[in-house]
């Protein structure tokens, strides 16, 4: 890629890669490890070729920054380098782990920072979308992803923070999508609603494979994070014709990720649910279910990579 369109090169391309590389980590849950390989390290590359054109091309993404859709979309940068750091850690666990928990607080800053500025400061009603949760709940990466690289208390607070902050901007979002739609331009974002709830159930699902923080498991609020997120999976399949409406624009990269890290969350709570006679029927419900996210998920993710391709190299 020339170093002119670096400057020109799509956040929205991060989070596709992001997408994938969660994805893959069913594909690696099913036994196909290659495919985890393959695509963590791509999005690891993406995120750092985009962090090359923040640092070269500093206005640019000043300028970006600005629009509130595009930059609740930056912190996609900060989760790909925590996945990947994650990753990494399997190898060298001193430099893999580093990398996780500085992109980790580094969020944390951006999420500071994107609060003053579009919230406090330049608050506009039609740039609150769904991907607002990319960065407010995006943070919840590092619980899904390495929830065993930093400290009990750490992974308490931010798994806490993530439950409370969904609610919270659930709460303000509703009542804003029921008086005023989300234009069509803008359809894709309401793919991003899968993400939060998803994260969260995930978040809270880990506590039970670390000893010091089964203590703090309750199933009863991880069945009510499930539901959360199969009420917000149907509410996408009755909305999924009218994500495919506009020709393709960046907007399209949030049909990625959310769908991906729904899919992990629906294969996690099959497994979870099966192993308790209770709760065996949802799980089984939770398997199959999974099916379906992993053919939704594929096509949506192959979709949005290669149009992002195309319009990165320029192919006709």
């Amino acid at each position: 890629m020339r170093i002119n369109n670096l400057k020109d090169f799509p956040i929205g391309f991060v989070g596709t890669c992001l997408g994938f590389a969660t994805l893959s980590n069913v594909y690696n849950l099913l036994g196909y490890t290659w495919v985890r390989h393959c695509f963590t390290i791509i999005a690891g590359i993406v995120a750092t070729i985009f962090l090359f054109k923040f640092i070269l091309f500093f206005p640019k993404c000043r300028e970006e920054y600005q629009n509130g859709l595009l930059a609740s979309m930056y912190t996609t940068v900060t989760m790909s380098f925590m996945l990947f750091g994650s990753y990494l850690s399997t190898y060298n666990f001193i430099l893999g782990k580093s990398i996780f928990l500085i992109a980790t607080f580094i969020h944390i800053g951006m999420i500071l920072f994107f609060s003053i500025y579009h919230i406090f400061i330049n608050f506009k009603i039609d740039f609150l979308l769904p991907s607002y949760f990319v960065t407010y709940n995006g943070l919840l990466v590092s619980t899904v992803s390495g929830i065993n690289l930093m400290p009990n208390i750490l992974a308490l607070s931010i798994t806490y923070y993530g439950i409370i902050i969904y609610a919270i901007v659930l709460c303000f979002l509703i009542p804003r999508m029921i008086r005023k739609p989300i234009p069509l331009n803008f359809m894709q974002t309401k793919n991003i609603l899968l993400a939060p709830c998803s994260l969260c159930f995930v978040s809270y699902l880990n506590f039970t494979t670390v000893e010091s923080l089964k203590s703090y498991f309750n199933p009863v609020i991880l069945l009510v994070l499930y539901i959360c997120v199969l009420i917000t999976f149907l509410y996408v399949l009755i909305n999924i014709f009218n994500l495919f409406k506009s020709s393709f624009t960046p907007v399209f990269a949030g049909l990625t990720f959310p769908i991906a890290i729904a899919t992990l969350a629906s294969l996690r709570a099959g497994i979870f649910f099966s192993s308790i006679e209770t709760y065996k029927f949802l799980g089984i419900i939770a398997t199959n279910i999974t099916g379906f996210k992993i053919l939704i998920a594929s096509t949506f993710m192959c979709f949005v990579f290669f149009n992002f391709i195309k319009m990165i190299f320029k192919i006709d």
